[in-house]
């Protein structure tokens, strides 16, 4: 037998007049919690502009509506980006811009290093700061260049570089700096140490305009 309800509602530990309520058509209430939603209108006086209504309203503020929807699954979020731990020997470098040029070999033109970097995607991915790259990527992208710089290159892929051509139209420079131009000298690589060559066969180099001696 239906019987009018006298108890109290509570949302979580507080009656349920005093949760954070979002207006709804007007003259109701609604709340989610999760995958429950609690529909009722608050009780109180009944506006003047609703007057014509007022039973039905008032009998509304006596009455709590609960439904409940399974909450969708949101996507993981993706760590493409995050990077590797490696246990094994890395190649150590001093000078950015030779790293670079390595990177383009082993990522790029033999695909040896993961993730391929794409800076576009990369920066959906960042979530420490929202990086517009329309506007910020005449310049190099502190985030992607902290990234490159961090990046571990296992040290037995040293081998797989052999020759390195120095071309301005490289892929690592745009997506470093995508609006980058090719026309400054911001990636030269006029200075490399001994320590760093040491690490590598190579066995040809090709002089691009930036006069590198070999």
């Amino acid at each position: 037998m239906r019987q009018p309800f006298d108890g109290t509602v509570w949302i979580g530990s507080r009656d349920y007049r005093e949760a954070g309520w979002k207006a709804f058509a007007g003259f109701a209430h609604t709340l989610k919690l999760g995958g429950f939603t609690v529909y009722t209108r608050l009780p109180g006086p009944v506006p003047e502009e609703q007057s014509a209504q007022r039973a039905k309203l008032e009998a509304l503020s006596a009455m709590v509506q609960i439904s409940w929807k399974e909450p969708e699954k949101q996507a993981a979020k993706t760590q493409k980006y995050k990077l590797p731990k490696l246990t094994e020997p890395v190649l150590h470098f001093t000078t950015f811009n030779f790293k670079l040029a390595v990177m383009e070999v082993l990522m790029y033109e033999k695909g040896l290093l993961a993730p391929k970097l794409d800076a576009y995607e990369f920066a959906r991915e960042y979530s420490r700061r929202k990086i517009d790259l329309d506007a910020e990527g005449y310049e190099p992208i502190p985030e992607i260049r902290k990234w490159l710089e961090q990046y571990p290159i296992p040290a037995r892929l040293a081998r797989e570089v052999t020759e390195i051509e120095m071309d301005g139209g490289s892929e690592i420079y745009t997506q470093l700096c995508p609006f980058w131009d090719g026309e400054d000298g911001a990636f030269d690589l006029n200075t490399i140490t001994e320590a760093e060559l040491r690490q590598f066969p190579i066995t040809h180099w090709s002089r691009w305009a930036w006069g590198l001696t070999g």
